[in-house]
């Protein structure tokens, strides 16, 4: 069982603001499990202490991990060593000494708030004339912004809730793209998180967040709001290609307002597992057996009837056969039944299969991915915060090839590295 341990900071300033800053690093690094709370020094002084709380799972581990000494390196902040040179203190001296028992308490795992009860639902979202919001507008772009705005002023729920509230807002939407992937373009933006509690799934907004970027300048992230967007002077709002507004700021205009986040995408990158690391976070289907389902096997376009009984590796849809279970996807690597979300198994099941995937690099760093070998969204999303910009689908050679903009070089070469793919130069 997991021991909490703790890191001990200094603080100065703004409590709020650390606060966000290090709740939006552990959530764009996805160490949520790992850096599961966060403590305060109560009291409204400017210096205070402040401590994370880590997960440790082996007794003997005296020192971080690498992936914390990077979380702790992109955020500037410096750990206290214990009167023994330790980099850990117990429970107990943080409540009992430095943190005492007056601190402000959050856990990154259960339960989350993000920005709920922020803004009053009651603000009227959708006011603005769209030719003020956008200036390549779109149908689109409008009902994304009206579905990011509600979430803003929601601040979190459940998939349910998200999934009723996209049907209401947006009919057509809903029917052509689905819930789930009206879901991911948000997440592959950075604008909204998918976070377990208990044996459930909610989304949350993270804090509005300025993206610092290498090669596409700085835009927004996270909470966006009419109210929000109404402060930011000198904004230059463009298309995401299908997601929300767009919103480009010169970041002098905007000043302290929001936290920043420098270059996520290559922090990011750098930060992930190989691909290796990332199967061993899917879940396990033990429960499946052929007796039990029938199965579809997915032939490039679609899932089909399986011919035969015997069931080799490849991507399935699995159904069981008693009751009114709704199907699963699932991928079969020859010895267990490993799921998870679409995208993700289609591309772990050519994987798996031994294909010789290749993806494609131009000279200005525009990365180009065949579509039938759509990346998992946790190596996916770098290549999105890279621009701020959903991909684009065009047809090159008669095959649909997704075109991600201003990803690099840098970035490119260190994810496809981790997911041992071919990069060539177009």
């Amino acid at each position: 069982m997991a021991n909490i341990k703790y890191l001990l900071f200094r603080g100065i300033g703004s409590k709020q603001r650390l606060r966000d800053d290090i709740r939006s690093a552990i959530r764009e690094f996805r160490l949520g499990m790992e850096v599961p709370i966060l403590k305060f020094e109560g009291g409204g002084g400017c210096q205070f202490y402040y401590g994370l709380g880590l997960s440790i799972d082996n007794v003997y581990v005296t020192a971080p991990s690498a992936r914390v000494l990077y979380l702790l390196d992109y955020l500037k902040i410096k750990p206290i060593k214990n009167t023994m040179g330790r980099w850990f203190f117990e429970n107990e001296e943080i409540s009992k000494s430095f943190l005492k028992d007056n601190f402000e308490y959050e856990s990154f795992l259960e339960p989350i708030k993000f920005e709920s009860s922020s803004l009053d639902l009651d603000e009227d979202l959708f006011t603005y004339h769209e030719d003020d919001l956008i200036d390549d507008n779109s149908q689109d772009d409008t009902m994304m912004n009206h579905l990011l705005w509600w979430c803003s002023a929601k601040g979190d729920g459940s998939l349910r809730v998200f999934k009723d509230t996209a049907k209401l807002l947006w009919p057509q939407g809903f029917e052509t793209y689905g819930s789930r992937s009206l879901m991911r373009k948000l997440l592959l933006l950075g604008d909204i998180e998918i976070v377990k509690k208990g044996q459930t799934y909610e989304w949350g907004i993270p804090p509005t967040t300025i993206v610092n970027s290498s090669y596409a300048g700085a835009y927004i992230t996270g909470k966006m709001t009419p109210s929000i967007l109404k402060n930011l002077h000198g904004a230059i709002k463009t298309g995401s290609h299908g997601g929300p507004t767009r919103i480009v700021i010169n970041l002098p205009d905007v000043g302290n307002v929001f936290p920043v986040i420098e270059k996520p995408s290559e922090k990011i990158s750098e930060a992930l597992p190989s691909y290796l690391g990332w199967i061993k976070t899917l879940p396990g289907e033990p429960d499946i057996e052929s007796h039990n389902y029938s199965f579809r096997i997915y032939n490039g376009r679609d899932f089909v009837a399986t011919e035969g009984e015997e069931i080799c590796s490849g991507f399935y849809e699995a159904k069981r056969i008693e009751g009114n279970h709704p199907p699963k996807v699932v991928v079969f690597n020859g010895t267990l039944w490993i799921g998870g979300a679409f995208y993700d198994l289609r591309w772990l099941a050519r994987k798996v299969s031994g294909v010789d995937m290749s993806v494609y690099i131009t000279k200005d760093g525009t990365l180009l991915v065949p579509n039938i070998e759509r990346w998992p969204l946790l190596y996916e999303r770098p290549l999105v915060l890279a621009s701020g910009l959903l991909p684009l689908m065009k047809s090159i050679e008669g095959k649909d090839i997704l075109v991600y903009a201003s990803v690099g070089r840098a970035v490119a070469e260190v994810l496809t590295k981790k997911l041992e793919l071919n990069l060539i130069e177009a």
